[in-house]
């Protein structure tokens, strides 16, 4: 079963950075805000939007379709 929400290192993979610096974006709002349940979890659907919407050369593995 697939989880309906993206973790840090998944967002860190896909913007070819480390957690380190996706947690300085957290602090500094460049990314939407992440929910904390047991961890850093964004929505996956609404990260995905907003992925698409600012930074279209990305790509989240986790969101390709099949």
């Amino acid at each position: 079963m697939q989880s309906n929400y993206i973790t840090i290192e998944e967002v860190s993979v896909a913007f070819g950075v480390t957690n380190s610096t996706v947690y300085r974006w957290i602090e500094s709002e460049k990314i939407p805000s992440p929910i904390r349940l047991g961890g850093i979890k964004w929505n996956k659907e609404n990260f995905s939007k907003w992925v698409e919407d600012n930074h279209s050369g990305v790509i989240l593995p986790t969101l390709e379709k099949n």
